[in-house]
């Protein structure tokens, strides 16, 4: 990816659950969410990612599961966020938010909102 540096207008969009799976898939043993979100910032360079797709991952059995609702499962957006978007230049956030379990407690869509908002606003 270092042919990126030479162009401007080239940016990313960084899906940091579908990222973890991908290692979880292939074999890797850390597979945490701040650990592959560092390793795609290396990769891309942390001026190229203008959009973030974030989502929460359960794991069933031998295999995660991608677009649940926060609260549960193995990303803290509190944690996320504040990690992202103090290293990069996201610009946009995609909330991929499908499926939550009916006897277990999730962050609502308002709460999902006001946490991104605490930890990625920056002061004009």
């Amino acid at each position: 990816f270092n042919f990126i540096e030479n162009y401007d207008s080239i940016y990313f969009c960084l899906d940091v659950g579908h990222a973890i799976i991908s290692y979880f898939n292939i074999g890797e043993k850390n597979f945490d969410p701040i650990s592959v979100t560092k390793e795609w910032i290396s990769v891309i360079s942390s001026d190229k990612i203008l959009v973030t797709h974030l989502h929460n991952i359960i794991q069933s059995g031998k295999v995660l599961l991608d677009h649940y609702f926060f609260g549960y499962g193995i990303v803290n957006l509190s944690t996320l966020c504040r990690f992202l978007c103090r290293k990069t230049n996201v610009r946009y956030v995609l909330l991929e938010l499908f499926h939550r379990e009916e006897n277990i407690k999730h962050i609502s869509e308002r709460e999902t909102v006001e946490i991104i908002r605490r930890n990625c606003i920056r002061p004009r």
